[in-house]
């Protein structure tokens, strides 16, 4: 057994080969699943699987390590191997990944003197401690001691954040680098950097003793200027985006397989030597792991979607891929092939080696007049809008496909059961005054440091007083606030937070963390209180006005400010007092238990129950029948966490999207939305191995106030009829 990688390609048990390998991250699927995944990965002509490592879910606590169940690394490598799949390793420790805090663990942003993802020894100690555990763990599952792990990526796209960081982020990349060649796997090590054209691919940093690589949406405009800049190396696509993923308040993104069978074949044809599509299967968000805004699917449009079942995009990418591996020996020993210009926008690639030859017919004009006829051979090919046809020995192998054409593959949600009203039981959420464990904090201070992030949610009050003879109107406004919050005044909700929030936001002053809202006040002492949601933590700088990603904060730290309209009693004086925090929700604490919700008191539900918020339901079902996969349909819900058998399914809330912005500018994949004003995610997969023969039970937390009547369980179907 042994891996390198030179400048034609790497090689392989000691044979030239493309790389040809896709994400599948084995927390977003089960163990059940794993099988099964990889098999497909297999059947669809690849040769690898790639994976983070995720270091925020192996330890939640400090010190304390979890590989099991869904976090059985080792196993999921084994899977791999039964199938003869290679795997690529990518253990950051920052992984991005749309992972809650970009996958690392919560309670790192608490040590003292910690700055993430640059030079700074606490920040060194803690990797250090962890990669000692991770790799001591994987050791035996490395090429070298006859195992499939070929390629270990240091860190994860570190130009987005490195120009800010200068010397020191450099400095942190050596040390990083050397940390992991330390470890002696054997294995080469990568570097990876987004690419959205050829000038941020020339600005990227290139990491010394790493084999560079690229993420990008399409890359094949890229490879000649990749082999000048990146000499001694192939052209390996790391992240090459299916389409790309789903936050919450914006419709779901989709890339036609068409297209992203073009991108593919277009960048082998320019000399590329190896794809990592991503993902090959993207799967769930299961509990709380997702980043900030992201939505619980991470179906990303992949080849398999988020329950492992095919797509179109498998169809035409397993034939790309079977064709490119029965003449991968062609093509890995020319390092770049010859062009020929056919004109209006029609390319040749020509690969030859030992009296064989392999040519790639492009059309690289766009739908939906962009088909064309091309000549070669002394023959005419009809070339759709933006594909390739590739020819061995003047044979056609493969073909891409028209844009226009149907989805072979297509499926549905079809209802399973449903549930009556008798069926449901109904419970409040206590509020902390009932438990009685308050903590006095003074001033407002931000949740992460009550919470551990063992929890979305904090509630706060504090004493307000109107001191006037006449209720009072104006505007309350919260000054450093974060993500979702509600506001009671003397226990009942005067106020929900605006739903639709950016993605990327500005620094911890700006207003994007300021929020008012206009009520009015009566005489007197009054409650103030507020119950605050965290969305996830950031995945990067970025989404925080380019902080350290240490600096991440929830809740509410700012102050709240009354504003009086200008008819307002004059001398009216309405003042604040110190503040309390209660972390965390008191059904939450049990959710997970059997029975669940036990520390809350159950009773039938019943009209008055619906609409109204900080509910919990459950209710008992048995699995449908078969072996498709099954969903809840949460339709009539409003927002909250969903839990089958004390297994946290996830975030569900059922906003209604908006027209998406931009996309970032190495964000250069052709994508497709679905039509805004539906619901956001309406459908969460409930994995079939945590189902029950008999009884199973369905926990809800509803926190804004929906009704539970619609909900049922669906199954994921092949569309059958017109």
């Amino acid at each position: 057994m042994s891996i390198s990688i030179d400048a034609k390609s790497c090689i392989i048990d000691g044979r030239r080969s493309l790389l040809l390998s896709g994400a599948i991250h084995y927390p977003r699927s089960t163990p059940a699943m794993w099988p099964g995944l990889m098999q497909e990965a297999r059947a669809g002509g690849l040769n690898c699987v790639e994976t983070y490592v995720f270091w925020n879910q192996h330890e939640r606590e400090r010190g304390k390590y979890d590989f099991s169940g869904r976090l059985d690394l080792r196993h999921f490598c084994e899977c791999a191997a039964s199938e003869g799949l290679k795997v690529f390793l990518r253990p950051g420790p920052y992984i991005c990944a749309e992972q809650d805090y970009g996958g690392f663990p919560a309670w790192l942003r608490d040590a003292p003197g910690v700055r993430l993802r640059t030079k700074n020894e606490a920040y060194y100690d803690e990797v250090r401690k962890w990669f000692d555990i991770l790799f001591a763990y994987l050791l035996p599952l490395f090429d070298r001691a006859g195992g499939p792990i070929i390629a270990v990526q240091v860190e994860n796209e570190y130009a987005n954040i490195g120009p800010a960081y200068g010397g020191e982020g450099g400095a942190y990349m050596t040390w990083l680098r050397d940390l992991i060649a330390g470890y002696e796997t054997g294995a080469p090590l990568t570097a990876c950097n987004p690419v959205g054209s050829a000038e941020m691919m020339l600005a990227a940093p290139k990491l010394e003793r790493a084999v560079p690589t690229l993420n990008a949406g399409f890359a094949h405009p890229f490879v000649r200027t990749f082999k000048r800049w990146a000499s001694g190396h192939p052209c390996l696509w790391t992240e090459a985006w299916m389409a790309w993923y789903q936050v919450w308040g914006l419709p779901r993104p989709f890339r036609p397989a068409a297209n992203m069978a073009w991108c593919a074949a277009r960048f082998f044809a320019e000399g590329g030597k190896g794809i990592n599509y991503f993902p090959w299967h993207g799967g769930t968000n299961f509990g709380r792991t997702g980043m900030y805004l992201q939505a619980a699917n991470y179906d990303f449009d992949a080849a398999l979607d988020e329950f492992g079942c095919r797509t179109r995009k498998f169809e035409l990418l397993s034939s790309l891929n079977h064709a490119l591996r029965a003449h991968e020996d062609t093509l890995v020993e020319c390092d770049l092939p010859e062009a020929r210009r056919a004109g209006d926008g029609l390319e040749a690639r020509v690969f030859s080696h030992g009296g064989k030859s392999v040519v790639f017919l492009c059309n690289d004009n766009p739908p939906p007049d962009g088909a064309r006829a091309m000549e070669w051979g002394g023959r005419n090919y009809s070339l759709p809008a933006q594909s390739v046809l590739m020819l061995a020995d003047g044979r056609e192998i493969w073909r891409g496909a028209d844009s226009d054409a149907p989805d072979p593959v297509a499926r549905v949600f079809v209802p399973a059961s449903s549930f009556g009203k008798s069926d449901w039981l109904v419970a409040d959420e206590p509020p902390p005054d009932v438990t009685g464990d308050w903590l006095a904090i003074g001033q407002p201070s931000e949740q992460l440091a009550f919470t551990k992030n063992k929890s979305d949610y904090a509630w706060y009050k504090c004493e307000l007083s109107v001191n006037s003879v006449a209720t009072q109107k104006g505007t309350l406004v919260f000054e450093g606030i974060n993500d979702f919050f509600q506001v009671f005044v003397d226990g009942a909700r005067a106020a929900v937070s605006r739903t639709h929030l950016p993605e990327d936001r500005g620094a911890w002053d700006s207003a994007d963390y300021r929020q008012s809202f206009e009520m009015e006040l009566a005489p007197g002492h009054h409650e103030l209180t507020l119950l605050v949601c965290s969305l996830g933590l950031i995945k990067g700088d970025w989404q925080a006005g380019r902080s350290n990603m240490a600096e991440e904060r929830k809740g509410f730290w700012g102050r709240v400010v009354w504003l009086p309209v200008a008819t307002a009693s004059s001398g009216a004086v309405v003042r604040f007092g110190e503040w309390s925090i209660h972390a965390g929700l008191a059904g939450e604490r049990a959710a997970g238990e059997e029975p669940p919700g036990r520390l809350v008191c159950w009773r039938p539900l019943s009209s008055d129950d619906a609409g109204r918020p900080l509910r919990w339901f459950r209710v008992e079902f048995q699995a449908p029948d078969g072996d498709a996969p099954v969903a809840l349909d949460l339709d009539g819900l409003g927002k909250g966490l969903a839990w089958v058998n004390g297994e946290c399914v996830g975030r569900y809330w059922l906003i209604r999207s908006v027209a998406p912005g931009d996309i970032h500018t190495e964000h250069n994949q052709v994508m497709v939305f679905e039509p805004p004003g539906g619901p956001c995610q309406r459908y969460y997969h409930v994995p079939r191995d945590w189902l029950r023969a008999g009884k199973n039970t369905l926990l809800l937390f509803e926190e804004t106030g929906g009704n539970p009547s619609g909900v049922k369980l669906a199954c994921w179907r092949k569309k059958t009829g017109g």
